[in-house]
């Protein structure tokens, strides 16, 4: 089973920390799960990734399930037209803070061919107030539950 997740770099974040953490746990449950994380900007991650790092001109034919982990890299997401599967995962809730063109948030967080992921509760009652009810809510990026909403096994909220 490969897939594949988009991050703006692997630079020192508690995103990378976290992302990097799990997907190099993720070998304890399924040996033969190959993970691609590709990056937009180069970074030395602090902590070594166990997994490829690509950077996002490889995406391009890619195929398998893809999570995206802000807005700008979902607006890559959304450009791929052979992934299977499109995930956003709000790790942040940018729109909150930034300034951004509200046609613009609406054409990723109400596009119906990507699932939503919330990181809490709390962030899927935000983005469902906002917009649309997530399908899943995986922590921090826990491993456990992002390899079984990437494999289909988990039930969505």
């Amino acid at each position: 089973m490969q897939f594949g997740i988009i991050v703006d770099s692997l630079n020192q974040s508690q995103l990378s920390t976290q992302l990097i953490s799990s997907i190099n746990n993720l070998y304890k449950l399924d040996r033969y799960v190959d993970v691609i994380v590709f990056f937009k900007q180069y970074d030395i991650p602090i902590i070594h990734p166990y997994f490829p790092v690509m950077n996002i001109n490889e995406l391009y034919g890619f195929r398998n399930p893809v999570i995206s982990t802000c807005i700008s890299t979902t607006k890559i997401l959304q450009k791929q037209p052979f992934i299977e599967k499109k995930f956003f995962y709000v790790w942040s809730l940018e729109w909150m803070f930034f300034d951004f063109n509200y046609s613009s948030l609406d054409s990723v967080y109400m596009d119906k061919d990507i699932e939503l992921i919330a990181r809490s509760e709390i962030d899927a009652q935000f983005i469902s107030a906002c917009w649309r009810k997530p399908s899943y809510i995986i922590e921090e990026f826990n491993y456990e539950k992002t390899y079984e909403v990437i494999t289909g096994t988990s039930k969505k909220i």
